[in-house]
């Protein structure tokens, strides 16, 4: 199977996935379905990627990018991602 379909299978079960999970939890699994341990990405990949889908799962947050930039510092403070630099460039290392 190709990463692609892969990746939208485990997108689309995320999506059904009714499990009550924190916040952070949900974007640290949407960010290990898209990247690997070592893989490079911006905060407007995280947008284009997960803005969507992190809306379906919280349709009364008005405030989803501020929400992301929010958790995308609580998973660097646990040490699954690591900021790059301080332009948006981030590292998944977990």
């Amino acid at each position: 199977m190709s990463k692609e379909l892969i990746e939208t299978v485990s997108i689309m079960r995320f999506i059904l996935d009714n499990t009550k999970r924190k916040w952070c939890e949900h974007l640290e699994i949407l960010i290990k379905i898209k990247y690997n341990k070592g893989d490079r990405f911006t905060i407007k990949d995280i947008y284009e990627n997960f803005e969507d889908i992190l809306q379906q799962k919280y349709p009364l947050n008005y405030t989803v990018k501020a929400s992301i930039r929010q958790h995308l510092q609580k998973l660097r403070d646990k040490k699954i991602i690591d900021f790059i630099d301080n332009h948006g460039k981030y590292i998944l290392i977990a």
